[in-house]
């Protein structure tokens, strides 16, 4: 991503001052459901596949800024998710990684929770279903306790 040279300077949709950064694709949202694992080994192997991290780094683009949302999955202080970042960075074959997150109260610079805003908008009235089809709710199906 090389910013535009000189830089342009827009106005937004309220009229504010920004400028006009460059755009490389949509956003890859991966849903969990309860039935998948969801832990940073599983975080990472879908960075790898869905991003084209080395296909990326092949065509010279080996530099990889994350910004996490700071949950435990992508915490940068743990350190097991700091192994996990490290094999990122080692199997992707990358010259920089740069993982951080933005401090608790600092929404409005979060590019990750302005990414949530149009998926809520997206799901406004949106019912799922508590059951799959031809399966009964859960609360109407004879379960034990470990089921």
């Amino acid at each position: 991503m090389v910013p535009p040279s000189p830089s342009t300077l827009t106005r937004d949709n309220l009229g504010r001052d920004q400028y006009e950064l460059p755009r490389r694709s949509r956003a890859t949202i991966i849903n969990r459901s309860p039935q998948n694992p969801c832990h940073v080994s599983t975080h990472m192997n879908d960075m790898i596949k869905h991003l084209k991290v080395a296909e990326e780094v092949a065509k010279g683009h080996s530099l990889l800024v994350l910004i996490a949302d700071g949950g435990p999955d992508f915490n940068v202080n743990h350190a097991v998710n700091e192994i996990y970042y490290g094999r990122l960075f080692k199997q992707c074959k990358l010259d920089a990684l740069i993982a951080t997150s933005y401090c608790p109260g600092h929404s409005a610079l979060n590019p990750v929770e302005r990414l949530w805003a149009p998926c809520t908008r997206a799901l406004t009235s949106t019912s799922i279903p508590a059951a799959l089809p031809g399966e009964l709710p859960p609360k109407r199906q004879s379960l034990t306790q470990d089921e």
